[in-house]
């Protein structure tokens, strides 16, 4: 039997860059006992934010931190 290929979309929603449309294709092999599943971009426009992520990166600082003891 061979093996089995879906393709699919779906949309993320980021609370800093807002939605990104991904390509999904879950690749499954013929004894159905491991699947591979592909993410890519839909577009241009999910592309850029995902490059945005690499820069924004994942660290938040909390409110309290920002600006307290900067300046006398």
């Amino acid at each position: 039997m061979p093996g089995r290929r879906w393709a699919d979309r779906k949309t993320f929603g980021h609370p800093r860059v807002g939605p990104i449309v991904m390509d999904c294709e879950t690749l499954v092999a013929p004894d159905l006992g491991q699947e591979l599943l592909v993410l890519s971009p839909a577009g241009v426009e999910d592309s850029e934010r995902l490059g945005l992520l690499l820069v924004l990166g994942t660290e938040e600082f909390p409110p309290s931190a920002v600006g307290v003891g900067e300046f006398p």
